[in-house]
């Protein structure tokens, strides 16, 4: 695999999350496809989080983003719910409030702890 420069740089800048493969795969078998996309979105996306108050999501805007497929949002919503919940069971420091117009999300550690890495040169 080969980067450029700029993604090489991204990756050293945290842009990168590293995933579970133990959730992934669990996920895989018991939670299927939406569940694992809902795990990567949220391990990316709530270490990135600095407001306190969390960000609310409304679910038109989940909807946009991960139930295309879906008719209806009620539908939808069903399965997002199912979804998270699955994703919330292996990924344990994801901080969510569901509410009745989506959901709040607020700043949470990623699934793998980070580590400090010095290079020597």
């Amino acid at each position: 695999m080969e980067f450029t420069a700029e993604q090489y740089q991204d990756l050293i800048a945290g842009a990168a999350v590293p995933l579970d493969y133990r959730h992934v795969f669990w996920l895989a078998k018991n939670g299927g496809c939406l569940a694992i996309d809902v795990y990567c979105w949220l391990a990316q996306r709530l270490r990135r989080i600095t407001e306190s108050g969390g960000i609310p999501i409304g679910w038109e805007a989940l909807k946009a983003q991960f139930g295309q497929d879906y008719r209806n949002l009620d539908d939808f919503r069903k399965e997002f719910k199912r979804a998270i919940g699955q994703a919330t069971l292996v990924y344990r420091e994801a901080k969510i409030e569901p509410n009745r117009h989506g959901i709040r999300l607020f700043c949470s550690k990623p699934p793998i702890p980070e580590k400090l890495i010095t290079a020597v040169a």
